[in-house]
């Protein structure tokens, strides 16, 4: 190739890979990745709060059964399916597992948010087509339950976080309604379907659709729109220079629908 084109050259074809100067490609080509980091601490924020309301009931079964708390907790950490799950203490609360039904690039960023915070390999199921990636054979190597089969998943967690393309969501609901029971919170991360439509469509009303708000973000980045929502001259350079910055956690919390 260097026969053809020279150093030079390359590197300005590369340049425009890694940063498109085109104003709407840039647009969301720079707002794409704090949206992961804005719906990855949405899905934390959740499973946390989740797993701290397990631990509480899980000590006020102890401390309110005094003879039969050990049979109610045995229950109480089955699986939302009905499973039992053994645990190598009596006084164990249920182990939260969060499961994700389609996994590509939005689905990954907010499962590395999820480590990042705390969460275990383990704790997690991953329902893809994609199996065969690297990333999700190392997650598998961790601990992690890959493969595809969305029945299995949305009957198993606790959490359930849909991240499939917008064309799939539907089946994947179709598949999900099967077997997910009230035990479990569903939590979307595919734009278009409100929550309201996800209850319905799951048949539960624990289902939430999670957004991240982009005028936000773009503002955040320094990055303004037109009237028309077309990106103004020199988006694709402030979305560029911010990248030098990067918004802090707090910035990105503020940044939530």
């Amino acid at each position: 190739h260097h026969s053809v084109c020279g150093d030079d050259a390359w590197e300005k074809v590369i340049g425009r890979l890694i940063h498109p100067t085109d104003p709407a490609l840039a647009l969301h080509h720079f707002t794409h990745g704090p949206i992961k980091k804005v719906l990855g601490l949405q899905v934390a924020y959740i499973t946390r709060c989740c797993e701290t309301a397990m631990h509480a009931a899980s000590s006020r079964i102890i401390e309110k059964f005094k003879r039969t708390w050990e049979a109610r907790l045995t229950a109480y950490r089955a699986l939302p399916d009905g499973t039992a799950r053994a645990a190598e203490v009596a006084t164990s609360p249920p182990e939260l597992l969060i499961g994700f039904i389609g996994c590509g690039i939005i689905g990954m960023g907010v499962v590395r948010t999820l480590l990042d915070a705390g969460i275990e390999a383990s704790q997690l199921l991953i329902s893809t087509r994609s199996t065969g990636s690297a990333q999700l054979r190392e997650l598998s190597l961790r601990g992690a339950w890959v493969g595809f089969d969305n029945r299995k998943v949305a009957g198993s967690a606790h959490v359930l976080v849909f991240a499939t393309l917008p064309s799939q969501l539907l089946e994947a609901t179709r598949e999900a309604q099967e077997t997910i029971t009230r035990r479990t919170l569903a939590l979307s991360l595919v734009g278009g379907v409100p929550s309201t439509k996800l209850r319905s469509m799951l048949m539960t009303p624990h289902a939430i659709q999670l957004r991240a708000n982009s005028e936000r973000i773009r503002a955040a980045l320094g990055m303004q729109t037109s009237a028309h929502g077309v990106p103004e001259t020199g988006a694709a350079e402030a979305g560029q220079a911010s990248l030098s910055e990067p918004l802090d956690s707090s910035t990105l919390a503020s940044l939530a629908a």
